[in-house]
């Protein structure tokens, strides 16, 4: 955690809100974690409007980038943003990480501001165990909880 401090610790009381810092610290994280690797592959579960792949796009050049969000509008946003430097899947997250042909594709997934919508205990038992299946074997799985409605949160 130290090392997730030190990457943001720049950003920290500069970024407009909240979601711009974790963006900042998810770029700087990977960029500092992967400086050997000549063109790593990282996922974002939820990506919404493509805001965290942009930065990563930045902060890591040659990184291959996927995207997945059961949300078209999003996705539409997304690939104004992107255009066509990442690949985009329009489909639930849990079906994404429970199927085989992902396991074992990406260096790190990020899904921040996207667990809060999973409204069970379950469904978020479900996502960890299942998210795991796609992170390469020494990889990173960066996230968040914020929502205090959130079922893990919220006793």
């Amino acid at each position: 955690m130290p090392d997730f401090w030190r990457g943001m610790s720049h950003a920290y009381g500069h970024a407009a809100d909240l979601e711009e810092l974790v963006r900042l610290a998810a770029a700087d994280f990977l960029r500092s974690a992967y400086p050997s690797y000549t063109s790593p592959s990282f996922l974002e579960l939820g990506c919404g409007n493509g805001a965290i792949l942009a930065k990563l796009r930045a902060a890591v050049p040659g990184a291959r980038l996927m995207g997945v969000d059961d949300s078209r509008d999003m996705l539409a946003v997304a690939r104004t943003v992107l255009g066509s430097s990442s690949d985009l899947v329009c489909e639930p997250l849990a079906d994404f990480v429970s199927d085989p042909r992902n396991a074992a594709r990406f260096e790190a997934a990020i899904s921040c501001n996207t667990l809060h919508n999973l409204h069970s205990r379950e469904a978020i038992t479900a996502f960890f165990r299942s998210v795991g299946s796609v992170i390469r074997p020494g990889g990173h799985l960066i996230c968040d909880i914020r929502n205090r409605f959130n079922p893990f949160i919220s006793r």
